[in-house]
């Protein structure tokens, strides 16, 4: 996680990094950052307390203390309390510099998103919708403007195996529209989002470039024109795309033409979706999720 740093003494805002670990309650908690999804063993009194007791201090202030270190704040919560456990080098070594969204990316020929970037891009996407879509942490209009870059340590171009997902807590709900949604052909903003990004990242071109005049209503875009012209592109590739990646997308673009129940939704999701761009980068590059830090979610049934 990167959080942005005011600085009234720099001409910008520096980038500062940090890490928090959710853990289950019957998890052993591993100062080493990871997700994990059952319990292996029980834990010891040792690792109930893995860390000072931050539950009650301002989290803008940690941030703060860590930049003033030049260090990352490295954060557990356990479902009860937050923990600091200690600090490790970061993975951004120029903390003043300005970030690029994929929008920048799909409108700028250059840098080339190369195949590879583009298997890696799906996948790790793919499961950001997957594990956060039921939080704050993504929202249902979640786009390519959300979605940005930093350089690392070897280049000055972008890292694209490391995107970062932009987001403000703020409620924009009390001044919504009461029936802002309602007229919306899709009833997943969310999973309708990440079928238009999969298309825009293969097609290399915002979804905004590929509207005709049959997508729009005397000029202008509705509810319903990113959707309607996400399914005409992804018809006139057939054929170009290949299957695991096309059958991804038709997934997110086609959800409301399946009965899916609440509870089978997650399933869903990963069989259909996250399950075949996994497959078409390992077969493609050999790369598993764990390789870039992606928790493995097991094979499906």
């Amino acid at each position: 996680m990167l959080v942005s740093v005011s600085d009234v003494k720099s001409d910008g805002a520096p980038w500062q990094e940090s890490t928090i670990q959710v853990v289950e309650r019957s998890d052993p908690i591993n100062r080493n950052p990871t997700v994990h999804w059952r319990g292996e063993q029980t834990p010891t009194s040792e690792s109930r307390v893995p860390g000072r007791d931050i539950d009650s201090e301002s989290f803008c202030r940690l941030i703060h203390q860590a930049h003033g270190q030049q260090s990352t704040l490295q954060i557990i919560y356990d479902h009860e309390k937050l923990w600091q456990i200690q600090s490790r080098k970061g993975s951004l070594s120029r903390q003043k510099q300005k970030d690029k969204t994929l929008k920048d990316l799909l409108t700028d020929p250059s840098p080339h998103i190369t195949l590879k970037e583009q298997r890696i891009l799906a996948v790790t996407l793919a499961h950001a919708a997957l594990h956060c879509s039921d939080g704050p942490w993504l929202g249902e209009d979640w786009s390519k403007e959300h979605i940005t870059f930093f350089s690392n340590d070897s280049s000055t171009e972008p890292d694209m195996s490391r995107p970062f997902l932009k987001v403000r807590f703020e409620d924009d709900h009390q001044n919504a529209d009461p029936t802002c949604g309602l007229f919306n052909l899709h009833s997943n903003p969310a999973l309708l989002s990440l079928g238009i990004l999969l298309l825009e990242i293969y097609l290399k071109e915002p979804i905004e470039a590929m509207w005709t005049d049959d997508d729009l209503i005397e000029g202008q875009p509705n509810e319903n024109t990113k959707l309607t012209t996400a399914l005409r592109c992804l018809q006139d590739a057939e054929g170009e795309v290949y299957e695991g990646y096309r059958e991804a997308i038709q997934a997110c673009l086609e959800y409301d033409t399946q009965d899916v129940g609440k509870g089978d939704l997650r399933h869903k999701v990963y069989t259909e979706i996250v399950w075949p761009l996994e497959q078409e980068l390992y077969h493609g590059f050999k790369i598993k999720p764990e390789d870039l830090q992606l928790a493995p979610l097991g094979l499906p049934n």
